[in-house]
């Protein structure tokens, strides 16, 4: 019996008592729970207000849920396998490139900057990434989290204007001549 994505559902022959009965019983109960995780992942994907991503180890997006989607008004089938630098404002392929170093080296970067929308509008995102490792502890990408930050960004925007300038003309104030 094969197993993969496409043979979900599909089990041992466990009918016997002998040893080949009870280890094909084993690996069926070890599946069931496999398909039940997995289920439990995707369901928790699909619930989150978050953007939930993964990238390749040459910053190509690989997968994302559809917060990640809606976030940056992009369709699901358009994202995989785009290079993240090619929505990322002032990020090129060598700061990624850092940025994923640092990753690898045991450090939960925190990255914030702006991202271009698919509407052409400019959102302001924070993302902390870690690392995807193999069975054989070699780096095979990245997940993170991405959160929507523009709503934040606004406000200490407005508390500057508040304190640097004038309400009534607009021009800067006492502390901005200072």
């Amino acid at each position: 019996v094969r197993i993969g994505p496409d043979t979900a559902g599909q089990r041992l022959s466990d009918r016997g008592q002998d040893e080949l009965g009870l280890l094909a019983q084993e690996a069926n109960r070890m599946l069931d729970r496999l398909e039940q995780s997995e289920a439990r992942d995707r369901a928790i994907l699909r619930a989150m207000q978050e953007g939930y991503f993964e990238l390749d180890t040459h910053g190509r997006l690989q997968s994302a849920n559809p917060a990640f989607c809606r976030l940056l008004g992009l369709a699901p089938q358009s994202i995989t396998g785009r290079n993240a630098s090619e929505w990322l404002q002032a990020c090129d392929e060598a700061q990624l490139r850092t940025l994923f170093e640092t990753c690898e080296q045991g450090e939960a970067p925190a990255f914030a900057g702006r991202i271009q929308r698919a509407d052409g509008s400019v959102g302001h995102y924070e993302t902390h990434l870690s690392v995807i490792l193999d069975h054989q502890a070699q780096v095979q990408g990245y997940r993170g989290i991405l959160h929507d930050v523009s709503d934040h960004v606004e406000y200490q925007n407005q508390l500057y204007d508040m304190a640097y300038c004038d309400a009534l003309t607009g021009l800067g104030n006492r502390k901005a001549f200072y």
